[in-house]
């Protein structure tokens, strides 16, 4: 107890916010106690892990922990005064319940200095991106009438309408919610448009003397193809996952394209967001897009959740635990089988016995996906009687609507799930999507084998993430991709550690080496004839 007591207290006092080694350093501490009910309950760790967060203006560490203003602190007035007085200088302006991170208040209070207001915002997944659009939206509610959100997924789309429709309601916005176009909309009242690249596209062709007063664009990475790919796999191709619409999954960077130049040409004011760009890696066309059209740029690379890698690709599970957090015992190696079946089952026993939580396996597929899912369920004992009733329904209404020939019971998503745990990809109907994710947030069953359906975007309070394959598609993943998965292992207020286990030694080689380059084809300094094919 007492070496954690003393590592906590030489790193607050030695901590300054311009080192990123002191910086890690206390967040490392303070994830690693907080996650330990045992050492917390030490009425100084408790005073000490408040300190820290106030000190790092990282305060989701308190609200996780279940600290009050001035709890365990010296219990002097003084002190209760300037504790409250720092957290009331971050609080929300949307909701005073939440109080910002001292990155997200920088992020929020630069947006509203700027002139003309036009920001990117480069930071990790965990750090809560769309949280601050709504903060923006509301800080500018008298200005802002008409409203456009642009997503890169239908599944995104839908779960940030839902966050809008609760949004207007509870803030009694005269706004209206308008997700497609099937329908005609008045253009003259106020309206919150929530769409893909392609729909706004189709927008602004129905309507192109629409006046918009802010957009929102995520994930702006995926302007460039070649910083994104969307590849597809031979074996997808083989047993028939393939649609017409992934095929052209490969043009949809140049739908991103034309829609943030068309947008940027209509609309004064914007903000712009994608995880982990590296604006020292901007291509020649990124960069004159930020110089023509005055945008500034903030690139945020803390991460509150630290993330433990976990090499899992030899025949021992092999945890790095961070330099400067005490070593008091020494971690017993896990054996693993050498066979990928059972490596996969071997690790995900393991997790269970270390109880970890929750946890997602990145599968290259969703061949490789139902590959692995299935094997796991021939060897293992779970079941589903623990789901819940309207779950059990559920799963009996996909054997009603699904079954061909009396054989729905041998298809591979009715055997996972009975099983006790689930498989989730771009190939199942949108609905089932939804709800497998829904039951896995709720704890129905702690493992789903995903693809990049989850990986990009989507949000999960899993604490593990297992990296299957070092390969998305038939191409090998980038540092970027690697970065992101990763990113989805330990989601920021819902826990202090995210695990992620290299399944592939390539893995661990791949993210250390260099990144692509961001680029925005459509500015390069490019003959005329070839930038038309880009744009």
């Amino acid at each position: 107890m007492q070496v954690y007591i003393e590592k906590l207290l030489t790193a607050i006092n030695q901590f300054d916010s311009t080192n990123t080694q002191s910086v890690e350093c206390l967040r490392d501490l303070v994830c690693v106690i907080s996650d330990n009910d045992q050492l917390k309950q030490d009425p100084m760790i408790r005073s000490l892990l408040y300190v820290a967060s106030q000190k790092m203006r990282v305060f989701g560490y308190n609200k996780l922990n279940g600290f009050k203003t001035g709890i365990d602190t010296t219990y002097g007035d003084l002190d209760l005064l300037r504790n409250a007085a720092v957290e009331d200088m971050y609080r929300s302006p949307l909701n005073p319940n939440n109080i910002l991170d001292k990155t997200q208040k920088d992020v929020i209070d630069l947006f509203q200095s700027l002139s003309p207001r036009r920001l990117l915002v480069s930071a990790p997944t965990s750090f809560g991106k769309t949280f601050l659009m709504r903060e923006i939206v509301f800080l500018n509610k008298e200005r802002y009438k008409n409203i456009l959100l642009v997503f890169p997924t239908v599944a995104l789309l839908q779960e940030n309408a839902r966050e809008m429709e609760r949004f207007v309601q509870t803030l009694e916005l005269p706004h209206r919610i308008v997700k497609s176009l099937d329908s005609d909309i008045a253009t003259d009242s106020p309206t919150i448009y929530v769409f893909t690249p392609e729909r706004a596209l189709q927008l602004v062709a129905t309507y192109p003397d629409i006046k918009l007063d802010f957009f929102f664009f995520d994930e702006i990475y995926k302007i460039d193809e070649d910083y994104c790919s969307d590849a597809i796999d031979e074996k997808d191709k083989e047993h028939g996952y393939i649609s017409h619409e992934d095929f052209l999954d490969s043009n949809r960077g140049k739908t991103f394209r034309i829609a943030l130049y068309l947008l940027t040409k209509m609309v004064d004011e914007f903000y712009l967001a994608g995880p982990n760009l590296q604006q020292d890696r901007f291509g020649d066309g990124m960069k004159r897009f930020i110089e023509l059209n005055q945008i500034v740029v903030r690139e945020v690379t803390f991460e509150p959740t630290l993330r433990i890698a976990v090499d899992a690709h030899g025949s021992n599970i092999k945890e790095q635990q961070p330099l400067c957090v005490p070593q008091t015992t020494e971690r017993t190696l896990a054996k693993i089988d050498k066979h990928v079946n059972q490596k996969v089952s071997d690790v995900v026993q393991y997790i269970k016995r270390e109880e970890y939580g929750k946890t997602l396996l990145y599968c290259t597929s969703p061949a490789k996906a139902i590959e692995y899912a299935s094997k796991l369920a021939d060897t293992s004992e779970g079941d589903s009687e623990g789901y819940p009733s309207e779950f059990l329904e559920f799963i009996d209404h996909i054997k009603r609507e699904y079954d061909i020939n009396h054989s729905v019971e041998e298809w591979s998503l009715i055997k996972v799930l009975n099983k006790g745990f689930g498989m989730h990809h771009g190939k199942l109907p949108k609905y089932i999507q939804q709800e497998i994710l829904e039951q896995f947030n709720a704890g129905t069953f702690s493992v789903l084998f995903c693809t990049s359906t989850i990986v990009e975007g989507v949000n999960t309070d899993a604490q593990n993430m297992i990296i299957m394959n070092a390969s998305k598609g038939n191409e090998k993943l980038t540092p970027f991709d690697i970065k992101n998965i990763k990113g989805r292992a330990g989601r920021y207020y819902h826990c202090f550690i995210g695990r992620v286990f290299y399944m592939h030694k390539e893995l661990f080689e791949i993210e250390n080496s260099e990144d692509l380059s961001l680029n925005f084809a459509t500015f390069s300094r490019l003959p005329t004839v070839l930038l038309c094919l880009y744009i």
